[in-house]
């Protein structure tokens, strides 16, 4: 997990009060749970400033690109969703990352949709 950030509209944060006073972009699912973040924040006493929330990995690079906001994502997303940001170590420590992988009941036979779901697997086994 890494920090992506507009370097022509912030600098990095470097500790943990100036991460949690940022302003956040996040995946938004639609869910009610913490998320990694949310929780290692909590373990401090500490909240993040979420200021957005998008459906999608590149919609998260668009709206951070420009602006003082600060993304926490799998650093291997910057090679196309967040390219021309920069990033930085985290200034704090996250526990495991949970990936959920959810399809209709209607494509479970389908072998196209087996054939996705099997490389979604393989994707993010690599990345872990």
């Amino acid at each position: 997990m890494v920090v992506f950030y507009d370097p022509n509209r912030r600098p990095p944060p470097r500790t943990v009060e100036e991460y949690s006073a940022a302003h956040h972009a996040v995946l938004d699912f639609g869910g009610q749970g913490l998320s990694t973040v949310d929780v290692a924040l909590k373990e401090l006493g500490l909240t993040r400033r979420v200021v957005i929330g998008v459906p999608n990995a590149s919609a998260l690079g668009a709206v951070v690109r420009g602006t003082d906001m600060i993304c926490t994502m799998q650093k291997s997303l910057g090679a196309f969703a967040f390219e021309g940001l920069s990033y930085c170590k985290p200034p704090i420590s996250f526990g495991p990352v949970q990936f959920d992988l959810v399809w209709h009941r209607r494509q479970a036979g389908d072998p196209m949709s087996h054939w996705m779901r099997e490389l979604a697997l393989r994707v993010m086994l690599h990345l872990t």
